[in-house]
């Protein structure tokens, strides 16, 4: 019997994997995107799709984060308002998404008028925007969700950005890490930065190229 037509195959993605000399049997292909397979001796197959070492500490809920949330260095504030800032993230493909959050720091929004985030694809088009939280409070040390206008699936693996963007008299610090390296920082892809200016409810599409980077890399995640 051929190979391709052997009847261990179910779905597509599926592998025969050994279970002892000349025997194998199939391991179904996952269906979580951005889970991986690492060795497990409780199984027949010895593997098993699992989550990968990076999503194991992430908030409830989280799909993935622009850097494991361990990294943090402490708070941002160099914000500017009614100006996009973007932050670069790793998304596999068919990773459905329902919200994107951001964490404050030691800082407190005050008198704010719009404050919504965005998914970006690499080249800068909009993907989706949240819903604008206009005015609504936005604590110190607390973390902000915002549902996206609609659930959007991804269509390939690779690097999307996270927007995010506040008018308000008092801008909130937002939790990060750095890097003082500005040489480093300006390589492309540049994964975090100042972009479009003067923006108020909508998200642009496309968003204006970063053209600097920041030293900051602010923690989010989509969810």
């Amino acid at each position: 019997m051929a190979i391709s037509t052997d009847t261990i195959w179910d779905a597509k993605g599926d592998l025969a994997v050994a279970t002892g000399a000349d025997a194998a049997s199939r391991l179904a292909v996952t269906t979580t995107a951005g889970n991986i397979l690492l060795p497990d001796s409780t199984t027949s197959t010895g593997i098993a799709w699992n989550t990968p070492w990076y999503r194991a500490a992430a908030p409830t809920g989280a799909l993935a984060e622009s850097f494991p949330r361990a990294f943090h260095k402490g708070d941002h504030g160099a914000f500017t308002s009614g100006t996009l800032r973007l932050q670069a993230i790793y998304l596999p493909k068919d990773l459905t998404i329902t919200s994107i959050s951001f964490v404050s720091g030691l800082t407190a929004l005050a008198s704010g008028s719009n404050q919504w985030f965005a998914l970006y694809n690499s080249a800068l088009d909009l993907l989706m925007q949240t819903d604008d939280d206009t005015s609504i409070a936005w604590a110190a040390g607390t973390v902000k969700t915002l549902n996206l206008t609609s659930t959007y699936t991804t269509t390939s693996a690779g690097l999307y950005y996270i927007g995010i963007l506040i008018v308000a008299s008092t801008m909130p610090t937002i939790m990060r890490l750095s890097s003082t390296n500005s040489n480093l920082n300006n390589l492309d892809p540049k994964l975090n930065g100042n972009s479009t200016t003067g923006l108020t409810g909508a998200a642009p599409d496309p968003a204006a190229a970063i053209s600097s980077a920041t030293t900051s890399f602010h923690y989010c995640y989509v969810s």
